[in-house]
C-alpha cells in the first residue's frame, strides 16, 4: 500500500480521535462516562499518530532522504510532541494531587495547542499533496 495514503489515513484518524476527545471534554462533562471516553479517545488518537508518523518517515527516507524541510513536517513534529504531552499531563493530574489544578490547566492548554497544530498540519499536508 502507498505510504502516503497510509500516512494520510492514520494521521487523519488520529486527528479525528483527538478532536473527539476534545469535544467530549468540552461538551459532554455532564455525562457520567465523559472522563473514560475522553481518556480513551485521546490516547487512541495519540497512539494512532505513531504509525502515521512512521509512514511519513519511511516515505521521506525512500524519496529524498531529507527530513524536516517543509512547514508541514515541522508542524507535524510539533503536533506529535504536544499530542503526547497532553495525556501525560492529564494522567499526572490524577497522580500528583498537590499540583492537580495546575496540571489540569496546562493539560487543557497543551491539548488545545495540539489540536491547533494538528489542524494546521492537516491543512499544509493537503496543500503539499495538491488537494488544497
Amino acid at each position: 500500500m502507498n505510504p502516503l495514503l497510509i500516512h494520510g489515513l492514520l494521521m487523519g484518524a488520529g486527528f479525528g480521535l483527538m478532536t473527539s476527545a476534545g469535544v467530549v471534554s468540552r461538551f459532554l462533562k455532564r455525562k457520567r462516562w465523559w472522563l473514560k471516553g475522553h481518556r480513551a479517545l485521546g490516547i487512541a488518537g495519540t497512539v494512532t499518530l505513531v504509525p502515521g508518523a512512521a509512514a511519513a518517515y519511511f516515505l521521506v527516507e525512500v524519496s529524498t532522504g531529507v527530513h524536516l524541510q517543509e512547514p508541514h513536517t515541522w508542524l507535524g513534529t510539533t503536533a506529535l510532541a504536544l499530542s503526547w504531552t497532553a495525556p501525560v499531563l492529564g494522567l499526572l493530574a490524577f497522580r500528583i494531587r498537590a499540583h492537580a489544578v495546575r496540571l489540569r490547566t496546562v493539560h487543557r492548554w497543551i491539548g488545545r495547542l495540539a489540536l491547533a497544530a494538528a489542524l494546521l498540519t492537516v491543512l499544509t499536508g493537503l496543500r503539499l499533496a495538491g488537494l488544497l
